[in-house]
């Protein structure tokens, strides 16, 4: 009973190891950080700040400008509205640019933070700035940035 006993226990070790190195190995199975996600006070542009401090993106609901034919998407390839929407973003040591996004807008995730006009958010370099005149998300290590409102969008 005894020698049954340790062999059980052996073998329950031995097919654990494997689970404990996956876990290890990310990050020891500790809790995922989130994107930090908001909404400008007008609800009519939606950001998210990625968890991993690497860059932002917004989304503007309703707009006066026109989006410029040549916008890629995912992987280069064209934005097919159908299947996602337009998007602005801003990433480590790349100028702020315009593409799209499939799937889901962030216009539909539950419970958004609202961040006031005049309110800043930071997540390493990446820093957003909600105003009256819309949002701001700049990578403060190179200057690169958007700018976006109802009425206008600029890259840099």
């Amino acid at each position: 009973m005894k020698l049954k006993l340790i062999a059980a226990f052996s073998i329950a070790t031995a097919a654990a190891l494997p689970f404990a190195a996956i876990a290890n190995a990310c990050g020891g199975g500790g809790d995922v950080p989130a994107d930090y996600e908001f909404v400008t006070p007008s609800g009519n542009i939606v950001c998210s700040m990625y968890a991993d401090n690497s860059g932002a993106n917004c989304e503007v609901r309703d707009h006066t400008w026109v989006a410029p034919a040549s916008t890629s998407g995912p992987y280069g390839r064209a934005c097919d509205f159908s299947f996602g929407g337009l998007e602005f973003y801003v990433s480590h040591a790349k100028p702020g640019n315009l593409g799209c996004y499939e799937g889901v807008s962030n216009f539909d995730v539950p419970g958004l933070k609202t961040l006031d006009y005049g309110q800043t958010y930071s997540r390493g370099a990446i820093t957003c700035d909600s105003e009256l005149s819309g949002v701001t998300c700049t990578d403060t290590a190179t200057g690169h940035f958007f700018r976006v409102s109802r009425e206008n969008y600029e890259l840099g």
